[in-house]
């Protein structure tokens, strides 16, 4: 460890201090020594950090490299919600069944907390609650199986907002790939985050038409 604390590893503790990271500054050292170890081994040449602590593990890791006079890595700053990639991620609505998001929210939820999770905008919960109804704002128990989400599928306000959205974002999100300037048809995408649930990589797998290698790191 001595080899990899140095005032550069200092700084960038000290530049996130208000998220008081300095707490598990041993385990994420670890972290990073492993995660080099292992896509090194791997021979992957291009990682993206996922956004918010990714920027934090980004920089660590970027230092760890530093240090290592490894310059064959290349590290991305991969910035994107839940809701956005889930919502470039959505099928035709006749093809849709919404399992990443139920797997989360399954048996108590609003429709309205439902829209925002797919990427719809407050006034595009606004519009379709003006057409569906005041229980757009009560919860529901088991929602997927509910006569309420049948219902709400069945809106039209509901199915115009549905298609504008995912088609934007879909196109959206393609083009925000390709800004990373990686060949992930050919190598993959390779991602570091926080979580270990794997939405946000399963969700990007599923953009990719299943065709992809998406690895993640946690």
């Amino acid at each position: 460890m001595k080899e990899i604390i140095n005032k550069e590893w200092d700084k960038i503790f000290l530049t996130f201090k208000d998220n008081n990271f300095s707490n598990y500054a041993f385990p994420l050292f670890l972290f990073t020594k492993r995660l080099y170890e292992e896509i090194k081994s791997s021979g992957k040449k291009d990682v993206l950090f996922m956004s918010r602590e990714g920027q934090f593990l980004k920089k660590l890791f970027d230092e760890y490299c530093s240090q290592k006079n490894d310059k064959d890595i290349k590290t991305y700053y991969f910035y994107g919600s839940r809701n956005s990639v889930m919502s470039a991620a959505l099928k035709p609505l006749n093809e849709e069944d919404f399992k990443f998001l139920f797997r989360f929210f399954k048996f108590f939820i609003k429709p309205s907390q439902f829209l925002t999770s797919i990427g719809f905008s407050d006034s595009q919960v606004k519009e379709v609650g003006k057409s569906f109804g005041k229980n757009i704002e009560k919860v529901c128990f088991n929602f997927p199986k509910s006569k309420t989400f049948k219902k709400l599928k069945e809106n039209q306000d509901f199915k115009k907002f549905y298609d504008e959205n995912r088609t934007k974002q879909s196109k959206a999100f393609s083009k925000y790939l390709q800004t990373f300037n990686v060949d992930y048809v050919h190598d993959g995408l390779t991602f570091v985050d926080i979580g270990y649930h794997g939405t946000m990589q399963d969700l990007i797998f599923t953009f990719l038409g299943e065709k992809t290698k998406v690895c993640g790191y946690y």
